[in-house]
């Protein structure tokens, strides 16, 4: 697929991007240059298990602190 040709604008005031299992802070740097809030969970932040459940904790609480 062209990617440029499907790219579109989205207005949104909250993005959630759900990255896998590994911890990768590349993204984060990218965001830290664009001046962007954000926060680390799950395998992106400690990467020591396979298993979901931490991350929806953390994501719950995030949402449920705001």
């Amino acid at each position: 697929a062209d990617l440029e040709a499907m790219a579109r604008l989205i207005e949104a005031d909250t993005i959630i991007l759900c990255m896998g299992q590994d911890s990768e802070r590349g993204r984060a740097t990218d965001l830290d240059r664009a001046g962007l809030r954000y926060t680390v969970i799950g395998g992106a932040h400690v990467a020591a298990e396979l298993d979901a459940m931490p991350a929806i904790d953390e994501a719950t609480g995030l949402v449920v602190g705001s």
